[in-house]
Formats: C-alpha cells, structure tokens, sequence
C-alpha cells in the first residue's frame, strides 16, 4: 500500500512540475528580451522531450470523391492537457509515382476542425517525444507504396502504433482496444 501512495505521490509532484514549466516558458514567450529567447529556445527543448503526452487516433472526412464510410487517419501528439498538437499522418504523393507522401502538421485542434469524424485516446501519460514519433513515421513510410484499399493512411497509422508496442511506449492491450471502439484498418 505504501509504494502506491509513493507512485501518486510521484505522479502528482511530475504534474505539478510540469504545470511550473509551461507557466515559465508562457512568461518567457511573452518577453522580447533576447535573453529570453535563448532560454525560450532551450525551455521548449526540454519540454518536448519530458512533458507526458498524449496520443490520440483522429479520423477526418475524405474529400466527397471518396466513399461515405472513409475516413482519412491520423495520429495527434499532444502535452498533457494542451489544446493543440502535432499530426502525423500520410497521403498519395501524386498519382503518377504512387508513393507515400508522410507529413507532420503542427498546432492542429482537431475540435476546432468541421472534418474531424471521431477520435479515439490511444494512451495518455506517454514518455514519447516528436523526434520519436517523427523516426518511427518516416522508418514506417519509405519506399511504400501508397494505395487506397491495402497501403493507406489507416495501415499507416496501424504501423507506426505496432512499432509503438515493440518499443515499450504502448501496451498491446492500448492497441487492441482501438479495434474495439471502431478503429480498424479496412483490410
């Protein structure tokens, strides 16, 4: 009973330390002495990489060329409790190379967005960082071919959460229960 009271206890000092640091790097944003922009610069580093975060599966409506039912996938990479986050998702390059065109998109809101679908909580109180989630997007979309049946921004989105699993950062049961709440790849 007591190394759980020692776990929240943790927990909650983390919290509390986070809180402190994202309160100094807003003071810090809103002063133009250059000083500040030198912390500013090396704040902001740390606090990508130490900050828990959360991870989210979004799903935004196709173009209306595409049928009803589709759905173009994303995953959004947050700090705890912010509004906005980074995407990381895939499109067709162009139709006459066929391959996967990966992009990463910054200060996305997916609630302020009239094509957000659904979106679904992968895990939340993560030790992932964008350069982690950045190396494993482009390990899993080069050389691939892009298709709207088989190799898609679903499939996609399923390899970069696998590689999630294999590497520690997402449980396997976090994984599965995506398909329990609808997220499934078409094939």
């Amino acid at each position: 009973m007591e190394g759980e009271k020692g776990i929240y206890i943790a927990k909650d000092a983390l919290t509390i330390l986070c809180f402190l640091a994202q309160n100094t790097v807003n003071f810090i944003k809103t002063s133009n002495s250059p000083r500040t922009s030198t912390i500013n610069i090396k704040l902001k580093s740390y606090l990508q990489v130490t900050m828990p975060k959360t991870l989210t599966l979004v799903c935004y409506k196709q173009s209306r060329f595409f049928p009803e039912n589709t759905a173009h996938w994303g995953l959004l990479l947050q700090e705890q409790g912010a509004k906005s986050g980074r995407l990381f998702h895939v499109t067709k390059e162009s139709y006459r190379t066929g391959m996967t065109d990966y992009r990463q998109d910054m200060n996305i809101v997916p609630t302020f967005s009239a094509s957000l679908r659904a979106s679904v909580e992968v895990a939340s109180g993560l030790d992932l960082d964008v350069d982690t989630l950045d190396r494993l997007c482009i390990e899993v979309a080069r050389g691939r071919r892009f298709d709207f049946v088989v190799n898609n921004c679903q499939r996609f989105c399923a390899q970069v959460l696998q590689r999630l699993v294999q590497n520690g950062t997402i449980t396997q049961a976090q994984f599965d229960a995506l398909a329990t709440k609808g997220f499934r790849p078409l094939v």
